[in-house]
């Protein structure tokens, strides 16, 4: 087509906006009009650009800018004259075709070398400069809402004046889309010369926001976006992600981003799935997983694969997992990068219906090192928004497809819930401390997790469906939802009693009224994830209609604004059953520990897990000769050693046989004299063949029943049976404690509680036993382990090596 039949194309024709009148005579005067000036001007300008193509040097480039900024003078005047008939017609859009032929044939990388750099820069910058002179004549930066020069979407503590998120004056729709290209365009001539200087892209995002301000609903201006946000940090793949997936669900959509974000996250999971790149799953190969009362479960013996042992007396609660205790090898930036290579993994898989093994795991790993995250301040609102606003985007179209009955569909399904129940659980404990610290105090951290919560509470109605109406998890043994979980319901309580407290009331306020109320205000966070999307309710102004005064910050309208809204949010999930908790959000269910959740995948049918938690220590005679210091050591946290009569008596014995060793007599009479010592305060306790306490060391007939031998030859044949009375007292103890070996709250029947432990380096001993069907190990292990579970130092052993993550 050439220059000058735009004019006649008859979608240009029908628009009856050539003058302010919009008569059809003074549109066809106007269209007349600016064919016959256009004409020479653009011509020279079209033929000046071919000739460049063909003809690259500095000295044409230049002739080729001035000739075209002669064009623009021309264009200049006609759309100062109607700029909505201007753009209608396609003027604007003539002008923008010009400048971007020439600018893209001199800034390849090949035409650089022979123009010159600066050559380049040049001509980019004398565009520019009369580009900006253009808008300044028809006041483009004057017609974007007042947002873009008063507020900031980097920072979301704050709403946004009603007042401030209107255009200025009454615009035409073209004149909204004239100015919105210019913007535009003057924003891809920002981001040409930042990226041949390579230099920080310095102006070019408020360029495309304030296009965006004029225009939102046009996908290209969110791949711009895209493209800046990684020019300006590689690492930020969030921020990409989030910026491409906007450009495809905008209402007018951008296609180009489609393809674009598809190979982004190709090239992420081909890197989680390559042997170097998995090492983030490695991390979470091994768990560290508790009971309800935080206790970390530990194997003692690897061939003892269902004996767990609870370090009860230990004050150390939910010792810091495996993973956790590698963070301290990475640096902030390099943690954060793995979150985001295990979400942009999920949301591949997610987007492009794939399944894979490792699913599981880097769900488990993007949700701890997210939390991770939020603890050690490592993420912002704008981090959280952006997290909310791709996880939804990937769940609508997946649930689009129609494959929410997938299995790996609701798993990723189950994991966006929890992780944004962990954002309601962290803003819970966040929230209990405004009444201590003051609102001040706790602002930075309210509006941390508030911004997000509101892009989930806007986008709620759209995707409900998606999530699978029953009331499991994602199994993990990894990530321990039951504490957000509660803390949630907690959280819907709280909220319910403090907006009634503060009487807080809210509505949804109109563009068309009232522009200067005080108490009316347009969020970041919906301009930022929401507004101009496809299927997405309208960004509305919503208004405090009570709760607050006058002398109020708007930092505290916009938190009572947004507490409301997250109570409302948490109200329709209760009553659509999310989260299994009842519309007075009170828990339907308990959840299961961590240590329950990772014998899931390995029990099978009447299979017997048993949970040690070691409140008494039967111990045989040579353990109290070699060990009896490191028993002592023992004596102040809980747990008990039982002394079997038998292994008394054969002390007494040896600390008498002169055929002893001179080393194992003074041993057998320091383990005697260390029983006396604590015998009467109850650390060391005696019992006998039938299980009843000795109150002292006083040895008799009945104490030694069950060696089948006289007292007279008790200290000749004690030798043969001895193994056997100590594991008799051992069961006859364990029995005696069955009562109170309650379930410590565990929900599966195949765990059942032990707290008699048989303590032998003997292996015959040990074996015995087990098959007697008690708990047994040799005391160096087990001394071990007890004093890493008090000190909470070092590592005790990870529990398995099963699957980290299950689903149901």
């Amino acid at each position: 087509m050439q220059w000058h039949d735009s004019f006649n194309s008859p979608q240009l024709l029908s628009s009856g906006l050539g003058s302010p009148s919009g008569s059809p005579s003074n549109r066809d005067n106007f269209i007349s009009l600016a064919k016959i000036r256009l004409r020479d001007p653009v011509k020279k300008a079209r033929l000046a650009s071919d000739y460049f193509e063909q003809h690259v040097t500095p000295d044409d480039l230049s002739n080729t800018v001035v000739i075209s900024i002669e064009a623009m003078k021309v264009i200049t005047e006609i759309t100062r004259n109607n700029l909505a008939a201007a753009f209608s017609t396609g003027i604007v859009n003539l002008m923008c075709e010009l400048v971007h032929k020439v600018t893209t044939t001199a800034k390849s990388q090949a035409n650089l070398e022979k123009l010159g750099r600066d050559n380049v820069v040049i001509a980019i910058d004398r565009l520019r400069t009369y580009l900006d002179k253009m808008m300044d004549d028809l006041g483009t930066a004057e017609a974007c809402p007042a947002w873009i020069t008063e507020y900031s979407l980097e920072q979301l503590h704050t709403g946004f004046a009603k007042k401030h998120c209107v255009y200025r004056s009454k615009y035409s729709h073209d004149e909204i889309a004239a100015h919105h290209k210019l913007l535009l365009f003057k924003g891809d001539l920002l981001r040409y010369r930042c990226k041949i200087l390579n230099e920080p892209l310095i102006g070019v995002s408020k360029a495309y926001w304030m296009a965006f301000a004029m225009y939102p609903e046009q996908g290209i201006i969110m791949n711009q976006l895209a493209v800046v946000s990684m020019n300006r940090d590689r690492n930020d793949r969030i921020a990409h992600f989030f910026y491409l997936t906007r450009a495809v669900s905008m209402k007018e959509g951008f296609k180009g981003s489609k393809e674009t974000m598809q190979m982004s996250l190709g090239e992420v999971t081909d890197k989680m799935l390559h042997p170097e790149g998995g090492k983030l799953i490695e991390l979470f190969k091994f768990t560290t997983v508790y009971d309800h009362f935080g206790n970390d479960a530990s194997m003692l013996d690897e061939k003892c694969i269902f004996e767990y042992f609870f370090a009860w007396f230990s004050p150390v609660r939910y010792r810091d997992p495996i993973w956790r205790q590698q963070m301290e090898k990475y640096s902030a930036r390099n943690v954060k990068k793995m979150m985001q290579e295990a979400f942009l993994h999920v949301m591949n898989l997610t987007v492009h219906r794939q399944s894979h093994a490792s699913l599981c795991a880097a769900i488990n790993a993007f949700l701890c090192l997210t939390t991770y995250l939020l603890e050690t301040d490592g993420l912002n609102a704008k981090d959280l928004v952006q997290l909310v606003s791709g996880y939804i985007f990937a769940i609508r179209i997946r649930f689009a497809e129609g494959s929410y009955d997938e299995q790996a569909f609701r798993i990723v399904a189950h994991s966006f819930l929890e992780f944004t129940g962990m954002l309601c659980s962290k803003f819970y404990d966040v929230f209990l401390v405004i009444g201590e610290a003051g609102f001040n105090e706790c602002e930075a951290k309210l509006n941390l997790y508030l911004p997000a919560l509101v892009v989930f509470a806007h986008l709620y109605p759209q995707i409900k469906n998606s999530f699978p109406k029953y009331s499991t998890w994602l199994n993990s043994s990894v990530f321990d939802f039951s504490d957000h979980r509660a803390k949630l319901c907690r959280l819907g309580a709280t909220l319910r009693d403090y907006i009634t407290e503060m009487k807080v009331g809210v509505e949804v306020d109109s563009y068309e009224t009232n522009l200067n109320d005080p108490n009316s205000f347009v969020l970041p966070e919906l301009i930022l994830a929401v507004k101009g999307s496809a299927n997405a309710s309208p960004v509305c102004p919503i208004r405090l209609v009570s709760g607050v005064e006058a002398a109020d910050t708007n930092i505290f309208k916009t938190f009572c604004i947004r507490t409301s809204i997250v109570y409302n949010l948490l109200q329709r999930m209760a009553i659509d059953g999310l989260y299994d908790m009842t519309a007075d959000f009170a828990l339907k269910s308990s959840d299961l520990s961590t240590f329950e959740l990772f014998l899931l995948p390995t029990l099978k049918k009447q299979q017997t897990v048993k949970a040690v938690y070691p409140e008494k220590l039967v111990i045989d005679t040579n353990t109290f000769i070699d060990s009896y210091d490191k028993i002592e050591d023992m004596k102040d946290h809980k747990v008990r050693i039982v002394c079997p009569s038998a292994v008394l008596s054969e002390l007494e014995a040896i600390k008498g046989d002169e055929r002893k060793a001179s080393l194992i007599r003074s041993g057998a009479t320091r383990a005697l004299a260390l029983i006396s010592k604590y015998l009467e305060g109850g650390f060391i306790q005696i019992y006998n063949f039938y299980g009843e306490r000795k109150a002292d060391m006083e040895i008799t007939n009945r104490d030694v029943t069950g060696l089948s031998r006289t007292a007279a030859n008790l200290i000749s044949e004690v030798k043969y049976n001895n193994d056997d009375f100590i594991v008799e007292v051992a069961r006859r103890v364990e029995t005696i404690l069955e009562p109170t070996a309650h379930r410590h709250g565990f929900l599966l029947k195949s765990v059942t509680v032990r707290k008699v432990v048989v303590i032998s380096s003997d292996k015959v001993l040990r074996m015995k036993a087990r098959e007697g069907g008690l708990i047994a190990c040799g005391f160096d292990e087990f001394f071990s382990w007890y004093k890493r579970s008090l000190t909470g130092s070092g590592r005790n052993p990870p529990v398995a090596t099963a699957a980290t993550a299950n689903s149901s």
